[in-house]
């Protein structure tokens, strides 16, 4: 009889799902943050964040200096044409206040350029138009297949 390696994590408690909600929190600030900065400040932070991890919280920083080198990794793919690129096309249902909606459909074909991507996507635009109401919307873009990748569920269990 075969044995699994792998253990089941035990079930978060009160205590634990409140301390995980607090410690992510600041998830979301963080990661829009690095986002916004343009490649000479990404560098920046990621080397000043290795040299932080040094000092102090080795591992919070190593995540900020890894965010960083991951975002300069999608800007260097963007600047390139060339490559796998992806055309996605998105399906929503908006509630009546239109401030949440719920994916409804989504579309996607792997493409061999950037430029194949946007006629794909284009495609897809025509080929699902019929779906575009009052309180639907069809949303097309072009993404890197590093950006695809990052953006996909993980496939994990």
């Amino acid at each position: 009889m075969a044995r699994s390696t792998s253990r089941k994590s035990p079930k978060l408690s009160f205590d634990a799902t409140h301390a995980l909600s607090q410690a992510s929190d600041p998830f979301f600030g963080i990661e829009l943050t690095i986002e916004r900065l343009d490649e000479p400040d990404l560098v920046a932070v990621a080397g000043e964040a290795r040299r932080k991890a040094l000092d102090a919280h080795q591992d919070l920083y190593l995540a900020v200096a890894a965010l960083a080198e991951g975002e300069l990794a999608k800007l260097a793919a963007r600047r390139s044409a060339d490559g796998i690129w992806y055309a996605c096309l998105d399906v929503v249902q908006w509630e009546p206040n239109m401030h949440t909606g719920q994916g409804i459909a989504s579309h996607y074909e792997r493409c061999d350029g950037r430029h194949a991507a946007v006629i794909a996507a284009r495609r897809l635009l025509v080929e699902h138009a019929d779906k575009l109401s009052n309180d639907v919307t069809v949303d097309a873009r072009v993404t890197t297949e590093l950006e695809w990748l990052a953006d996909q569920p993980s496939r994990a269990d």
